[in-house]
């Protein structure tokens, strides 16, 4: 063992774990899918009526995204008793389709290292989705 609890599960841990956060990681997960959802609407609807997207709202959706992934990443980690780096939480908010993975392969125990890569894989295909399902009702509504 490498100093952290490995053998801890998000679904593994009693409801008394003491762990008590505003959201969950799959909350910030479902919360990211729905921004990206949002997001594509707002800019396919603004393209649509040659508005243009407000850099507002791009400065906005964009500090949500990286405040997200990061907390949904801060709340993984502390479940499963991951130590804290410095560099990995830098790499989570500036090169994520990279860092997440690492993560996953690395704080996964043996066994379900795979099983963390294929849900990342999942959900980026999750996130496409949401972002075509923003981009079709924007042209229904255009």
């Amino acid at each position: 063992m490498s100093g952290h609890a490995e053998h801890l599960v998000a679904e593994d841990l009693p409801d008394d774990y003491g762990y008590d956060p505003v959201m969950t990681p799959r909350g910030a997960l479902v919360a990211l899918s729905v921004l990206m959802f949002v997001s594509t609407l707002v800019e396919v609807g603004a393209g649509l009526s040659r508005r243009g997207e407000p850099v507002l709202w791009s400065l906005l959706t964009g500090l949500l995204s990286s405040f997200l992934g990061f907390y949904w990443f801060r709340l993984d980690r502390e479940l499963r008793g991951w130590p804290r780096s410095r560099w990995l939480s830098v790499a989570i908010v500036t090169i994520t389709p990279l860092a997440v993975p690492y993560y996953l392969a690395r704080s996964r125990p043996k066994g379900r290292k795979l099983r963390g890569l294929a849900g990342f894989v999942g959900y980026v295909f999750l996130m496409l989705v949401a972002s075509m399902a923003g981009a079709i009702l924007a042209q229904l509504l255009a």
